[in-house]
């Protein structure tokens, strides 16, 4: 994906604190240089990896008691910004200004990329592939009915697709 230079994987599991994990993740994020850190999820113990990494601008909305952890500390307006995607972008707004509408994404595909992750997982297909990620990570809420996944399926398995399920161990089920 354009503009992304670096992933790097959370490795806490949901209220999961680990302090001498967060600390040593924080200790490698030193090492980047990194200037500022969008703390997205709204927990203390997520602002506590960018503090530890003594990031100087850590931006974030109120939460948790985590004011103390953000260098700027926002309110949100749920109403003026109902979606998830425009919260996220309201944090690279300068403060009290209303946030520019969400880029909409761009997806480059990489046919070297493509046939380089398919071989390292030992995937093989000749036709093209459609895959979903059905799952949510707190829960069936945030989940599309099971339903909609199957009649989906069906249409690409009928217009020549192989179907491919991703997920996590906790999508399982």
């Amino acid at each position: 994906m354009r503009g992304i230079r670096n992933i790097i994987d959370s490795p806490f599991e949901h209220r999961e604190l680990n302090l001498r994990a967060r600390r040593s993740l924080a200790r490698e994020l030193r090492t980047h240089g990194y200037t500022r850190a969008f703390v997205l999820p709204n927990s203390f113990k997520s602002a506590l990896i960018p503090w530890f990494a003594r990031i100087p601008r850590r931006i974030g909305y109120v939460g948790e008691a985590r004011r103390v952890l953000l260098t700027d500390a926002r309110r949100l307006d749920r109403r003026a910004l109902p979606r998830l995607v425009d919260r996220f972008v309201g944090l690279a707004a300068t403060p009290g200004e209303f946030p520019p509408s969400a880029p909409s994404p761009v997806l480059v595909p990489d046919a070297g990329n493509a046939s380089e992750a398919m071989r390292s997982l030992g995937l093989a297909t000749r036709k093209p592939v459609a895959a979903f990620c059905p799952g949510a990570e707190f829960g069936p809420a945030k989940r599309w009915p099971s339903e909609h996944f199957i009649t989906l399926a069906r249409r690409f398995v009928a217009s020549g697709y192989a179907v491919w399920l991703i997920g996590s161990p906790n999508d399982r089920a």
